[in-house]
């Protein structure tokens, strides 16, 4: 498709309902739900009192969702102006009904990762790992088969397939295990409240991030056509060593942690976390170099093809070489955040997640401002980038003011690990 309208209006619409799932769904995550169905099934392992406690759960996702995505339906026309000012009154229509489509994802996906819940205390672990495979599939479907036929829409069908399937593969093993969700009425208040309240900081952190992407999707559709999609492009493919080194390293030591933490040890507590970020370290600076370095080679083999531009694979690469940059720091912040969950503190991550998310968005008003009236600054990063003479180089400050409040959330973290733990 390249980096053009299209693809911005596709990418921007996936706003609205991914902060739905994240500001909702969230709330009954598995992190969330698991202890209290493993509790409330106790030793004897009480599928009955299981049952009634995820029916009520089932219920009150159910409901309130659907009143939501009713009311989020209804307003999405305003919404679509906060979420991308820059486009046009056709583009803008065009999100309009891409992004009405898409708020069937977030509740099936919801009801998706409430079957997981319980494929994960059956430890069922294979069957809830084959949802996301099965959620990308239906993209890719939607993408060769239905964007033929029905335009962008049909990417959007793709998602809903996609969100179908990510539910359906779980389905023969919930009925197998008899753990089949009804909607029930006589539901226990001070329950959902309960549940709520043990997973609100967590959601807060959640919504706070995904506030700041929605902000910078919103400057980014006044910097250009194709600047939406170029930025999440690069955004993207620094996810992948982020997701290897960061979150497979914080997620690896958070048991340790939780024990050592459990068992009143602050010495391996504290040795978990500086092997960790030692070994997070070690392991960065390598791949940095080669980002850097293959950055137009990896942009070109990924992207390359079709109607994506040298000038969409030279801006890609220029952003992607900003964003891994703070590979490390992004890495040891889900380090230092997991440290914090295992200690039973979740409000200091919360507050240094969104501290940094208001640093991101001011920034990123700021950078767009100093590269528009200071050509020279401007000129500068595009040298050091090797992008000179090509358009569109102002979006290049999105990844900048990124990796900057990346580096605050990092420093800020630090500092309070330092005081509570060292």
């Amino acid at each position: 498709m390249g980096a053009g309208a299209e693809l911005d209006v596709y990418y921007a619409a996936f706003r609205i309902p991914d902060f739905l799932y994240i500001s909702i769904a969230s709330l009954i995550s598995v992190t969330v739900l698991l202890p209290f169905l493993i509790e409330k099934m106790g030793k004897d392992n009480d599928k009955v009192k299981g049952k009634k406690f995820m029916n009520e759960m089932f219920t009150a996702f159910i409901l309130f969702m659907v009143f939501v995505s009713i009311i989020v339906y209804i307003f999405m026309p305003y919404l679509a102006h906060l979420i991308a000012p820059g486009f046009s009154a056709e583009n803008t229509n065009s999100l309009i009904s891409v992004s009405r489509i898409m708020l069937l994802s977030p509740i099936f996906i919801g009801i998706s990762n409430m079957f997981g819940i319980i494929t994960q205390a059956y430890k069922r672990f294979f069957i809830f790992s084959l949802s996301s495979v099965f959620y990308n599939l239906g993209i890719i479907l939607g993408v060769v088969f239905l964007y033929p036929i029905f335009g962008i829409s049909g990417l959007a069908y793709g998602v809903i397939i996609g969100a179908i399937l990510h539910l359906a593969i779980q389905i023969p093993t919930i009925i197998k295990i008899g753990f089949w969700p009804t909607l029930s009425l006589n539901f226990n208040i001070k329950e959902i409240i309960k549940v709520a309240k043990t997973s609100l900081p967590r959601t807060l952190a959640l919504a706070s991030s995904n506030i700041s992407f929605i902000a910078i999707i919103a400057i980014a559709s006044t910097v250009g056509v194709g600047a939406i999609s170029l930025f999440t492009f690069s955004y993207n493919l620094q996810s992948v060593p982020v997701g290897i080194i960061g979150i497979s390293f914080s997620v690896a030591a958070f048991p340790l942690l939780v024990q050592s933490f459990s068992n009143q040890n602050k010495k391996i507590f504290i040795d978990y976390i500086i092997n960790s970020a030692r070994q997070i370290i070690f392991w960065s600076l390598p791949v940095i170099a080669l980002f850097v370095v293959l950055r137009a080679q990896i942009v070109r083999v990924v992207l390359g093809v079709d109607t994506f531009s040298w000038a969409d694979t030279r801006l890609t690469a220029a952003a992607l070489a900003i964003f891994v940059l703070s590979l490390a720091t992004q890495s040891l912040v889900f380090l230092f955040v997991r440290g914090y969950y295992a200690a039973g503190n979740t409000k200091k991550p919360l507050i240094a997640n969104i501290s940094s998310a208001i640093i991101v968005v001011i920034l990123s008003f700021a950078f767009i401002n100093i590269f528009k009236n200071n050509p020279q600054v401007l000129s500068f990063i595009e040298k050091i980038l090797r992008v000179k003479g090509v358009p569109g180089t102002l979006m290049l400050a999105l990844p900048l003011a990124y990796i900057t409040g990346s580096f605050f959330n990092l420093f800020f973290l630090w500092k309070l690990f330092r005081k509570d733990f060292l």
